[in-house]
Parts: C-alpha cells; sequence; structure tokens
C-alpha cells in the first residue's frame, strides 16, 4: 500500500472517533437532563432516611 492511498483510506473510512470524549470514566450524557432546583435539592435531601451512626466498641 502506497503511502497516499493509507491517507485516502484514512480520511474517508467509517471511524468517527469517540463521541463523548472523558478520561476514562463515562456515566452518561445528562446536557440534557434539567438541573434541579435548590429547593428540589433540598426536598431530596429531606426525603434521604438519617444514615445511622457508628457504634464506638468499649
Amino acid at each position: 500500500m502506497s503511502p497516499m492511498s493509507y491517507i485516502i483510506e484514512e480520511e474517508t473510512g467509517t471511524y468517527t472517533g469517540t463521541r463523548h470524549p472523558h478520561n476514562g470514566y463515562y456515566a452518561g450524557d445528562f446536557s440534557r437532563n434539567p438541573v434541579a432546583t435548590p429547593q428540589q435539592l433540598a426536598t431530596i435531601a429531606r426525603m434521604r432516611p438519617p444514615s445511622a451512626l457508628p457504634t464506638s466498641a468499649s
């Protein structure tokens, strides 16, 4: 394969690269999800059950 044919094949191939560039961890695309308001976040925090406090070993 000559160098010129390699360049043409590379430029016209079907490879499009990564859609979401990231640092190795991708949790999803949240760009279309609306951000919760502070009031909504406070409501969610109140709904969460309290976490148990660790007991000290005596």
